[in-house]
């Protein structure tokens, strides 16, 4: 009798679950989703259905932030700079920039001079740490397409960092 009863469970487990993938392509529409790729397969006449389906799936789907990595590089003039890879679902983006104009002058400024480097060096480092440990966390899950609502969450880090370290 115990076994009849674990079948039970089973089967109720079963139905609980089949339920549950159809509540999961409804809620993301994926039945219209595969129907129009194939579709566009068969309107294209692709020679691989398969890749041609999985390329059109790839298109359609929303690009999101997945990461965001920063670290410190050299700039042409040997100089600290910032470097960011922005990854996405579709894509990996990499940008840098300077952190400022590189310490110019005459020999004699030379100890002037090493100690703007120092601090250049710790301000990227600076920028770095900040933008792997709060930015990052602040874009992920983001579009990158909506600069604004990036540039906002941006500012709004920079407002509350600001009322932390007056």
């Amino acid at each position: 009798m115990a076994r009849g009863g674990a079948a039970r469970d089973a089967a109720a487990t079963a139905a609980a679950s089949a339920m549950s993938v159809q509540e999961y392509l409804e809620k993301h529409l994926l039945s219209r989703k595969i129907e129009e790729a194939v579709n566009a397969a068969v309107r294209a006449k692709a020679p691989d259905p398969v890749l041609f389906i999985s390329n059109h799936m790839r298109r359609a789907a929303p690009a999101v932030i997945t990461s965001v990595r920063a670290r410190q590089i050299l700039d042409g003039r040997g100089e600290p700079a910032v470097e960011v890879s922005l990854h996405t679902n579709k894509a990996v983006h990499r940008a840098s920039a300077a952190a400022a104009d590189a310490p110019e002058g005459a020999a004699a400024d030379a100890v002037r001079d090493a100690e703007k480097r120092k601090l250049l060096a710790r301000a990227v480092a600076d920028a770095v740490r900040v933008i792997n440990d709060k930015v990052s966390e602040a874009l992920v899950g983001m579009d990158p397409q909506q600069q604004s609502q990036i540039d906002q969450a941006i500012m709004d880090l920079d407002k509350a960092h600001h009322k932390v370290n007056p």
